[in-house]
């Protein structure tokens, strides 16, 4: 195999081959930087080798001489990626390129990633952020490049992850009474702020659906059935359950779309307050806006009445004391302003840190677990029922193989959340748990009776209860 040496500007040695392509008869030049004429000899002939098995139809294996940049191109292309959004982190987090990767070949030195990665922890102060924006998206990478033949292996199959610096922080169910504390301020919020679309609606709907929040925001107007929402079946792991809803709550569905001038069926089902297709980002901060809120007015009791919780809300939230409108110019409003800046920063010094705990445990996706954990505990034995109105999976072989879920009514959960959520079950405040009143049974006739938890007055004429309707 003759070969041309080459001296480059650098200083390094190149080596060229000159070959005919198995597939076009054509004849081509390939280089290889390498000193050595043997070692150049070698990566040309495995060159070659992976050229004719391309011609024959054979997994080639070219991923390990290929670019990183250009194996991510193919990797974004072609993988079965879960969603759009999911397609977009994995696009700039591998981009990136945090750790400097050039071929595929790197992918294989799983020490050597390693030690790059722990640097980077080091760098960056978080174990978390080189997990997830480093480590799982090359692993993905990795495995896809493998069962396209890419590469003959998956070689990060076994690259163990660096240890987190803290465990995975816990989501926390919301109780009754705090939820509907919840649902109050989502409200006055969406008067103040003059919205045109109600997002209680939505905070409602994923609670007493349990699914996960993509899914339901993908269901569109026609979707909508007098006893569920239809949901696309999932993709992979990501299964979608079945998604039954009380016929109380479809009134209230029906009204919400009855205010939007009854859209068509190709029209999402919920909408942005602006009447937009929802992002979960933007949602989560109207989220963690009505979520600070409702902590500010739990936490906050027998704090000074003339300071507007909503001021408070804000200071928590951007960390700053500010007033709309422009800046007071006479003496006797300037010292006002003061005096009610004095005012909010002092609650926020003896309150802060307490509602910033409180809502860190509670993100939006804490709503399917609200779901599960309110279903389970009045259901009992009957936790089948909330697995397929879900769509979780089991993880024992007793639930794999012995389920059929055409003999489990999945409408039991939704049901049991909708008798919790307008006070017809009751929750044991002490211990935390969910239970039936007494003589009720889910389904039957139901002894109504009142939630042990006292709501303050302002709040008693809300969303929740047999008047909701007339409330949206």
């Amino acid at each position: 195999m003759d070969a041309k040496k080459r001296k480059l500007k650098n200083g390094r040695t190149s080596w060229t081959f000159t070959y005919t392509h198995p597939s076009t008869k054509r004849k081509s030049h390939r280089s290889f930087k390498i000193g050595e004429k043997r070692e150049a000899e070698k990566s040309m002939s495995v060159f070659i080798d992976n050229l004719e098995k391309v011609a024959l139809g054979r997994p080639a294996e070219i991923g390990w001489s290929m670019a990183y940049e250009e194996l991510v191109q193919r990797f974004l292309a072609e993988a079965p990626i879960s969603s759009k959004t999911r397609k977009g982190r994995l696009k700039k987090d591998l981009e990136r390129n945090l750790i400097g990767l050039k071929t595929g070949a790197e992918l294989s030195q799983r020490g050597k990633l390693t030690a790059l990665c722990l640097r980077l922890k080091d760098e960056h102060g978080s174990a978390e952020f080189v997990r997830k924006c480093v480590q799982q998206p090359l692993k993905q990478l990795s495995n896809w490049a493998a069962s396209v033949d890419l590469f003959g292996h998956d070689p990060l199959s076994c690259w163990k992850k660096i240890p987190r610096t803290k465990g995975p922080k816990e989501k926390r169910a919301w109780k009754p009474d705090e939820f509907r504390l919840f649902l109050d301020a989502a409200k006055e919020l969406d008067n103040f702020w003059a919205r045109r679309h109600s997002t209680t609606m939505i905070f409602k709907t994923l609670l007493i659906t349990g699914n996960r929040p993509s899914a339901v925001f993908n269901a569109t107007v026609g979707d909508l059935e007098k006893t569920r929402i239809r949901l696309s079946p999932g993709n992979g792991k990501k299964r979608n359950g079945e998604c039954t809803i009380p016929p109380e709550f479809h009134k209230e569905l029906a009204f919400y779309l009855l205010q939007r001038r009854r859209p068509s069926a190709a029209e999402p089902l919920l909408v942005s307050p602006n009447g937009s297709k929802l992002n979960i980002r933007n949602l989560h901060d109207i989220y963690m806006d009505a979520a600070v809120l409702s902590a500010v007015r739990i936490f906050s009791e027998g704090q000074r009445a003339d300071v507007n919780p909503l001021d408070i809300a804000y200071a928590i939230r951007k960390k700053k004391v500010s007033f709309a409108g422009p800046p007071p110019t006479t003496p006797e409003t300037i010292a006002n302003q003061q005096t009610k800046r004095g005012a909010i920063e002092k609650i926020v010094r003896e309150i802060g840190s307490t509602v910033e705990n409180f809502v860190s445990d509670r993100p939006l996706y804490s709503l399917r677990k609200t779901h599960r954990m309110w279903a389970t505990n009045v259901l009992g034995d009957k936790s089948d029922c909330v697995r397929l109105q879900c769509g979780w999976s089991a993880t024992d072989p007793f639930g794999k193989n012995y389920f059929d879920g055409r003999l489990v009514e999945a409408g039991k959960s939704s049901k049991a959340v909708w008798d919790v959520l307008t006070r017809k079950l009751q929750l044991d405040g002490e211990q935390s748990a969910l239970r039936k009143a007494v003589g009720s049974e889910i389904g039957g006739e139901q002894e109504q009776k009142t939630e042990q938890f006292p709501q303050p007055k302002e709040n008693r004429d809300s969303l929740h209860g047999e008047d909701s309707n007339a409330n949206l």
